[in-house]
């Protein structure tokens, strides 16, 4: 039930007990996901040896990025929300950037512990705290450079654009002379 003349309108009508508990358990998911990841940010930088570590920086990355998509399920769960560009309501793809932050945090944490494993010896000589923080902060920067890219310019050039950085991507990784360690 769309209703894109009021902008604001709840994504069920609380006309029965099943929409309304559907409401209230948005609301409660939504303040689980934050609570927790709240917790577990709190906990890694209250600890000094856990904040030393690399794959802890990875952590912290994932929870800041899980507390913006329980803050953002407030919005999502509860309102009449469509990603469109035309849409009143629409979240702009911020949204959706946060649960893709939190993919490539996993992603990106679990090939610094690949090679970790892998090679111990060059890993500790490789990657340094601010190397890894580094990581953390590019793939951040590029996923807010895409949603800008996205809402700033026409659709087609948008499109060009998170084309041509995928490919750009895809490319480098498979480049010769690129080998995984």
């Amino acid at each position: 039930m769309t209703n894109h003349s009021q902008g604001w309108s709840l994504v069920l009508p609380p006309t029965s007990f099943g929409n309304v508990m559907m409401i209230v358990f948005s609301i409660c998911l939504a303040a689980a996901i934050i609570f927790l990841n709240v917790s577990v940010f709190i906990s890694i930088l209250m600890n000094k040896a856990l904040s030393r570590e690399n794959r802890f920086m990875y952590m912290l990355s994932t929870c800041l990025s899980d507390t913006c998509t329980g803050v953002s399920y407030y919005y999502v769960g509860v309102l009449d929300v469509e990603d469109r560009i035309d849409s009143p309501t629409s979240t702009h793809f911020i949204v959706p950037t946060f649960l893709g932050l939190s993919f490539i945090a996993i992603l990106a944490a679990q090939a610094d512990r690949y090679h970790a494993v892998a090679s111990p010896f060059k890993y500790s000589q490789i990657m340094s705290r601010n190397r890894t923080l580094v990581v953390i902060f590019a793939y951040w920067v590029y996923a807010f450079l895409i949603v800008a890219v996205n809402n700033l310019v026409k659709a087609g050039i948008a499109r060009q654009i998170t084309v041509f950085g995928t490919t750009m991507g895809s490319s480098a990784q498979n480049a010769p002379g690129s080998r995984v360690v």
